[in-house]
């Protein structure tokens, strides 16, 4: 019966988007914060003639990024169908996870059996890489990125109607949403020459196209784009191979279901800081767990392998990471959505279509097991979660009416109740700055441009400026 019902495709995803649904159901709670606010800024126009210039590399607000799809288009259409309702916002960025999800489904049944399939697609979303996907609302363009990289993929696996077309359009699209699916095209030459090298001369005008389109990317990108990358301090530019290193060793934490927030308290030498078995001992108790149920799962697949070609997906996963291993200070476990997918694959090919599959059960329900624990850790730490919980305390707690029309002066005060542990973190207006987009928050929701707004971190007195609405930045952590 069980199997008959994971042939419908239908209810295969209904279950996939329930899960997904369900699992994150509290992201209705929170709202945009952050570059939520700076995108829905950016992408407020009122000519075709701005919609044009979306795609102008050089744009008006020395954007530092190349996203016009995922960011400006998609920010614009959405605001101007929908105003800024957060909960259509936060169901499309579900819908998009559980379609996600179900591509994956789709791709790795190819490669085992439907009850497998199902399990990792349960995993894939279930990991804790969703909290910065699903509570942070500005990485949709990673999800877009993941969709259309599963498209391409699916294409490979099928090679019908117009395949080759299909694929070059997929990444073009990709690269347009999020330029960390840049080396895509390398991993789909790879996965070409190694599974289906008898076919070279068919598929030599996809791989000359994917080549082509990468190089162009790469030079429209940096002459055009970020010739300010090396010398931005968020995205610094670092080629030492300690630091690679370093960056792999993290993800690859990371997408072992080790929390997020756990290089936030080891220092150098991987030594750990007080607060790693103090105020987080719970937390990190239990990555300790996680780390040994992980690392016994993934010794015991990998002692499967017994076709060395299987071995492209690792290198995939390195590869598809490499376009943010070269930021030492940018390194966040939302980026592994893309990389994950091939150490999925790479599980699937392992598996197969095993005749007794209850060792195999065991370890996907280890894998499932210990990233529930993960995502839920990283809930309680995460600052992408935290953050959105903020906005939407500013916007029930902000008397809208007094700020529609006029020039004001808003002051945002400190919890007096908050404890400054960091000058550099400073209390927590400092944070609201930074949940708030400085000014944008206020202006955005008010539609009011006549709004300016103080901190009393950057303030050396109260004194000196008459303020027109005070609030106070109540703590979140």
């Amino acid at each position: 019966m069980a199997k008959k019902y994971f042939k419908n495709r239908f209810i295969i995803f209904a279950i996939l988007f329930a899960f997904a649904f369900i699992f994150y159901f509290d992201s209705f709670k929170h709202f945009f914060y952050q570059d939520d606010i700076w995108h829905f800024y950016i992408s407020k126009i009122s000519s075709l003639k701005e919609f044009f210039e979306f795609f102008n590399p050089i744009n008006k607000f020395g954007y530092q990024v190349y996203r016009p799809l995922s960011t400006q288009v998609f920010f614009f259409l959405f605001q101007n169908i929908f105003g800024l309702n957060h909960a259509i916002f936060q169901f499309i960025v579900i819908l998009l996870l559980g379609i996600n999800s179900f591509l994956i489904y789709e791709i790795l049944k190819k490669y085992t059996t439907t009850i497998f399939a199902f399990l990792l697609s349960i995993f894939y979303i279930s990991h804790h890489q969703n909290i910065g996907i699903v509570y942070y609302l500005s990485t949709i363009q990673l999800s877009f990125a993941v969709l259309f990289t599963l498209l391409s993929i699916k294409q490979l696996q099928e090679k019908k109607n117009n395949w080759q077309i299909k694929i070059l359009i997929f990444y073009i699209l990709s690269i347009f949403c999020q330029e960390i699916s840049l080396l895509n095209s390398i991993i789909f030459i790879g996965i070409l020459l190694v599974e289906d090298l008898k076919n070279l001369k068919i598929e030599k005008k996809l791989i000359l196209a994917l080549l082509f389109a990468t190089i162009s990317y790469l030079i429209f990108r940096f002459y055009f784009i970020n010739q300010q990358i090396f010398t931005n301090d968020n995205y610094h530019i670092s080629l030492n191979p300690k630091t690679i290193i370093n960056n792999l060793f993290w993800y690859g934490l990371w997408m072992a279901s080790i929390p997020e927030y756990l290089i936030n308290f080891v220092g150098s030498g991987f030594k750990p800081l007080p607060p790693l078995f103090g105020q987080y001992r719970l937390e990190s108790t239990l990555s300790l767990l996680i780390l040994l149920i992980n690392l016994s799962v993934f010794t015991v697949l990998l002692s499967k392998v017994k076709n060395k070609k299987l071995l492209i997906y690792p290198l995939a996963f390195v590869l598809s990471l490499a376009p943010v291993l070269v930021f030492p200070w940018h390194k966040y476990v939302y980026h592994l959505p893309i990389a994950s997918i091939f150490i999925l694959i790479f599980c699937g090919k392992i598996i197969g279509r095993p005749k007794k599959s209850i060792v195999y059960l065991i370890l996907i329900a280890a894998l499932i097991f210990s990233s529930i624990i993960s995502n839920f850790i990283d809930r309680r730490t995460s600052y992408n979660y935290k953050r959105g919980v903020t906005a939407q305390n500013f916007k029930e707690n902000i008397d809208w009416k007094i700020l529609k029309s006029g020039q004001k002066n808003i002051l945002v005060l400190n919890d007096p109740t908050f404890t400054v542990f960091s000058k550099d973190w400073g209390s927590t207006s400092s944070q609201a700055k930074i949940v708030l987009k400085e000014n944008l928050f206020f202006t955005i929701l008010s539609n009011n441009y006549g709004l300016q707004v103080f901190y009393e971190d950057d303030l050396e007195s109260l004194e000196n400026v008459k303020y027109d609405y005070e609030i106070v930045a109540k703590k979140e952590w």
